[in-house]
């Protein structure tokens, strides 16, 4: 969303944002954007659209109502992977509009019974000029770690849920090569978890949480990206995975899970490798395969380089627009 809203805004679009968490509203407001609270949202001008980015958010637009009577014209987003209930298609057949981040959602959502005309398909996009150069990036994080530019290093950015399937990574850099590391950028409930497993595997030293490291706190999450060789997705749900176009952005092959939306940025054997989420012995594969061979991991990485184009914040703006003005074309008096 605030990449979205600050595209909008550089486009000169009016946008007045109600946001539930205060830290995202103060970001918003940082950015330029003029941001409220659930508690106090301003009125809703008559024509303008309604953009919903989440159940929660549309749940509340629903409550308030202010969509109905023609006052406002409702666009919903769907993101998560997991199957919709019949409750939640009821909220979406009230949006004009549904946004799915992908195609896997845009499917998920037709076989729940919404209509496929109230459908598009509008994936996630990244803002290429303001992600950290990699070189200073990758030398700062790496210098923190005491990690030379020789050793193999892989990176996920991603929450420690049971969706994420973190656990098979351990695994799989457990049977791996002994001298690649692992960086963790992301919070969450199963750290502790995490932290138990890598003990069993004797991982400790070859294992290093975002968390653990202060003075990096900082710097964005991008850079542990950057920093990184390899970047890994073992999740079993995925919308999209979006994190993807931040390994893409800096050229790094892809090793992800076959699941949700992945195939739709990752393309296997072109610039990166599909695999079953929880085939540990694979993804150990996979990980020993690319770092003993450098110039098909660079091969990949260029490949995702050039396609991360399609997934610009512009192009984000250009699709969201076009869904806006579907949505008010199907509100218009026939």
């Amino acid at each position: 969303m605030l990449l979205l809203a600050a595209e909008l805004r550089r486009r000169g679009c009016a946008q007045w944002i109600v946001a539930r968490d205060p830290a995202i509203a103060e970001r918003l407001r940082a950015a330029g954007c003029e941001a409220h609270s659930f508690r106090h949202p301003p009125p809703i001008p008559s024509g303008a659209v309604v953009h919903a980015h989440d159940g929660r958010a549309l749940s509340w637009v629903l409550w308030r109502g202010a969509w109905r009577r023609g006052r406002a014209t409702l666009v919903a987003s769907r993101r998560v992977a997991f199957p919709p209930r019949r409750l939640t298609i009821w909220k979406y057949r009230r949006a004009r509009r549904v946004l799915a981040v992908s195609g896997f959602i845009r499917r998920q959502l037709l076989a729940a019974g919404l209509e496929p005309e109230r459908v598009e398909t509008v994936p996630d996009g990244i803002d290429l000029e303001t992600l950290p150069a990699a070189a200073p990036a990758r030398a700062r994080i790496r210098a923190a770690l005491q990690l030379p530019e020789s050793t193999p290093v892989a990176a996920t950015l991603a929450a420690f849920t049971p969706e994420k399937n973190l656990p098979c990574l351990l695994e799989a850099l457990a049977r791996g090569p002994g001298d690649l590391h692992v960086l963790l950028a992301g919070e969450g409930p199963g750290l502790a978890e995490l932290r138990r497993r890598a003990r069993e595997l004797r991982l400790e030293s070859r294992l290093h949480v975002r968390a653990d490291y202060p003075a990096l706190a900082a710097m964005p999450l991008a850079a542990w990206v950057a920093a990184a060789d390899f970047y890994v997705l073992p999740s079993r749900q995925e919308g999209l995975g979006s994190s993807l176009l931040v390994a893409m952005a800096y050229a790094l092959p892809l090793m992800a899970a076959r699941v949700g939306g992945i195939p739709e940025l990752v393309e296997d054997g072109r610039n990166g490798v599909l695999l079953d989420p929880d085939d540990a012995p694979a993804w150990a594969a996979a990980l020993t395969r690319l770092a003993a061979e450098p110039e098909r991991a660079r091969a990949l990485g260029a490949r995702g380089r050039r396609r991360v184009a399609e997934f610009t914040a512009a192009r984000l703006a250009e699709r969201t627009l076009a869904a806006y003005a579907a949505a008010r074309a199907a509100a218009a008096p026939r």
